[in-house]
């Protein structure tokens, strides 16, 4: 086709190969940009995940403790009747 094309065409042939270089070009960046972008929404889920987990088991610790110091003051509260009683008594 270059040896017996009118120049025209061969100019038109030719745009279209630039266009479709730009287009592969500019394709290939946003593929490379959506791969990014996957990635940091990857790996911020992955740390919220980490940091509800540590919440989580915080979360549970403390309420294993305010259910120790219920307990706790539930003891204090008997051993405080069963010394009254005894002060009344003596």
């Amino acid at each position: 086709m270059e040896e017996y094309a009118p120049e025209t065409m061969l100019r038109f042939n030719k745009n279209l190969e630039n266009m479709l270089h730009c287009g592969e070009k500019q394709m290939r960046k946003l593929r490379e940009d959506l791969m990014n972008i996957h990635s940091l929404r990857r790996d911020s889920q992955v740390e919220a995940g980490r940091k509800l987990k540590e919440l989580e088991e915080r979360w549970v610790e403390m309420v294993t403790n305010n259910y120790k110091m219920e307990l706790a003051c539930g003891e204090l509260a008997a051993d405080n009747e069963i010394c009254a009683k005894k002060a009344r008594m003596a």
